[in-house]
């Protein structure tokens, strides 16, 4: 698993990361997106931008600035690998036999930092360019939803409002309940920490099971 992604630094100690992607293999097309609260622990691999043409000329493919911004690549954090996880279980396929493809990352806010309550304090502060349409727009089926209780946040539970209506028009599964009975759990919770309880299998299963406007019969790589 490679993760490139944009960042910049927006005062000592504070970085803005988004357009984060998650590649496996040699593939790069886009075989699903996450939704979470903010960019957590991961960090660079190296500092100086990427340079390898090729690489590059895969990535400028997804933005859509004129002028091309740098990319990074960074070290997978956990929550990462747990996300692998998942979409390797929904392609039927085992971390050996791998995935081939882009994993999307989007947030509701870019700050950078694994302590929520910190990141949203920083955010408060120093704020940052604001995405949401640009995410919306550009989120592939099928969409896991992992923004926990930040859904219920003044602020940022608009945001997940419109995460949330975006996946039901793509196909995901439970547009009747309420949002605001929606778990939303995050991908750690779900794969990891609480991977066998009923609610997290349930979860899964419905993720698994959802339309995804026709893609859940196409699996990784096969059409």
């Amino acid at each position: 698993m490679n993760v490139y992604t944009h960042y910049r630094t927006i005062a000592p100690s504070i970085g803005f990361r988004w357009r984060t992607l998650l590649q496996f293999g040699d593939g790069w097309n886009v075989i699903g997106s996450v939704v979470m609260k903010n960019p957590g622990s991961a960090y660079f691999a190296s500092e100086a931008p990427l340079t390898d043409g090729n690489i590059l000329a895969h990535l400028q493919s997804f933005d859509d600035e004129s002028e091309p911004l740098p990319w990074y690549q960074f070290k997978p954090d956990p929550t990462m690998y747990c996300i692998r996880d998942l979409f390797a279980a929904y392609y039927q396929r085992t971390r050996q036999q791998g995935l081939q493809g882009v994993i999307q990352l989007f947030n509701l806010f870019y700050i950078r930092e694994a302590d929520l309550k910190d990141a949203l304090q920083k955010q408060q502060s120093h704020g940052a360019e604001e995405l949401l349409d640009y995410d919306v727009r550009h989120l592939v089926a099928p969409v896991y939803l992992g923004f926990g209780k930040l859904a219920e946040h003044p602020v940022y539970g608009q945001s997940a409002q419109r995460f949330f209506e975006a996946a039901l028009s793509l196909g995901m599964a439970g547009g009747d309940i309420p949002m605001e009975q929606h778990p939303f759990y995050h991908p750690l919770y779900l794969m990891r920490h609480a991977q066998n309880k009923p609610v997290c299998v349930e979860e899964r299963e419905q993720f698994f099971a959802a339309p995804w406007g026709g893609l859940a019969g196409e699996k990784c790589g096969q059409t």
